[in-house]
């Protein structure tokens, strides 16, 4: 019997990137890919374990075509935790403390939390209210949308449906998410004036 999981950690990997023309998940910061950046974090955050949410890269979505919310359903129901601290792969500069400050609070209000203006990284209690979401807007619906459309569901919209918190963002730097190459430009950018300073992330 698998022992149960207080809070598993989720990286949001399974998008195309087709913004950037290259995975996202394959980029990487002083050396290190973003992919395994978001793994190593999650674990010194202190989840119970780690999982990557992508068909490439981990996990294959339970529901497709409903985008990070495929990813949320997947863990959910296969790992049954208790809750999830989910960050998507493309936030560079996501850093331990913007990590646990968000757990903590979570953990503590017992409700789902985020930062002002950012549904991502996510702290998600697998309580009743969660439940009800997926199994009533989710589970019963996706179906119904054919594979080449776009679905209307969302991470926002899921928040509007459950008991939630919206933390100030202390450290905006560390919640920058980079979608296309002009973005990585600046992430390089940045990093190449860190390295002269000797500043690490």
């Amino acid at each position: 019997m698998r022992k149960p999981l207080h809070c598993l950690g989720v990286v949001l990997a399974g998008g195309k990137s087709s913004r950037m023309g290259k995975d996202k998940a394959l980029l990487s910061v002083n050396g290190e890919r973003l992919l395994d950046r978001s793994v190593t974090l999650l674990n010194k955050a202190g989840v119970d374990q780690t999982i990557i949410s992508g068909n490439v890269h981990g996990e294959q979505d339970k529901l497709e075509c409903i985008g990070p919310l495929g990813g949320i359903y997947t863990a959910l129901v296969k790992y049954q935790p208790h809750a999830l601290l989910i960050i998507p792969v493309d936030l560079p500069f996501i850093d331990l403390t913007t990590l646990q400050h968000l757990k903590s609070a979570g953990q503590l209000s017992n409700k789902a939390c985020f930062y002002q203006q950012h549904y991502l990284p996510l702290y998600l209690p697998n309580n009743h209210f969660c439940q009800r979401f997926f199994t009533k807007n989710i589970a019963t619906q996706t179906s119904l949308i054919p594979k080449n459309k776009t679905n209307t569901y969302s991470v926002r919209s899921m928040l509007n449906h459950l008991p939630h918190r919206e933390l100030p963002i202390k450290n905006p730097h560390a919640l920058f998410n980079a979608n296309t190459p002009q973005d990585w430009q600046q992430v390089e950018g940045k990093l190449a004036k860190n390295r002269s300073y000797n500043v690490k992330f």
